[in-house]
């Protein structure tokens, strides 16, 4: 796992460097109407917040992306509104903890139209 990333810190070229080093953070709970939608620019993504810890809330939802893995953090307040937005499940209590696998799978089953989106 070290050398791994060892070998990744001295092959990833700068714009991907940065990311994996200083991850962004993104509020998914305070997102705007435009977030998450074909933009001009592909995706528009909400803004960038500093990563640290006193940024978490108790009620948010909350995207950490490294450009190699993406983590999802769940407040354990998080509105059940929210939640069943985001994971189609009516509780927090029923949202699979750890490292999922098979988002794709997830994706293709919703009922978002994703292949109008930029690649």
């Amino acid at each position: 796992m070290r050398s791994a990333a060892l070998d990744l810190l001295s092959t990833l070229p700068p714009a991907f460097l940065v990311p994996y080093v200083h991850p962004r953070l993104y509020a998914i709970h305070e997102m705007s109407d435009e977030a998450g939608l074909p933009g001009p620019d592909g995706i528009v993504m909400p803004p960038a917040l500093n990563l640290n810890s006193g940024i978490f809330k108790a009620h948010g939802l909350y995207l950490i992306d490294d450009g190699q893995v993406q983590f999802l953090w769940i407040g354990r307040d998080a509105v059940p509104e929210l939640v069943q937005d985001v994971f189609g499940l009516s509780s927090i209590e029923l949202v699979k903890a750890g490292k999922v696998r098979g988002v794709l799978f997830f994706l293709r089953k919703s009922n978002v139209d994703y292949s109008t989106f930029d690649r």
